[in-house]
């Protein structure tokens, strides 16, 4: 009992290390920008938002979502054979941990939003460029 207890302490000043240390070189970092307008998105915050910028990498690279979303994942299979297409379920390929990061967001996001300090805190993580997009778009 007491192995496993230490096991749980030692993990978790481990998480807590790597974390500060993600904190500490995210804002200098060449997707801080990315990070920063991913934190504006119920339910991420920095681990989450520093997790998905370093495994999608430069989203210039995708075309259309439809390549984004093929890169992660949650793409329904199809089993088609000429002209009716029959789509299955979600596949599971792709980036994996590109594809649990939004996963994990929306479970945080099933209450309703507290209006407030971190609402606040989402919009201040925003650059310029994510303003003028949500107020675009209301």
């Amino acid at each position: 009992m007491l192995e496993m207890r230490a096991a749980v302490t030692e993990v978790t000043v481990r998480v807590t290390r790597l974390a500060s240390a993600i904190a500490e070189h995210a804002p200098t970092s060449a997707s801080a920008p990315l990070i920063a307008d991913l934190q504006a998105l119920r339910g991420l915050r920095l681990l989450g938002a520093a997790t998905l910028a370093t495994e999608l990498g430069d989203l210039q690279r995708f075309a259309r979502p439809r390549q984004l979303m093929g890169y992660v994942g949650p793409v329904h299979s199809e089993h088609s054979s000429g002209a009716p297409v029959c789509r299955g379920r979600l596949t599971k390929t792709g980036n994996g941990h590109a594809r649990r990061v939004p996963v994990e967001a929306a479970w945080s996001c099933r209450f309703p939003p507290r209006m407030g300090a971190d609402q606040q805190r989402r919009s201040a993580c925003l650059s310029p460029e994510g303003c003028a997009t949500q107020h675009a778009h209301p």
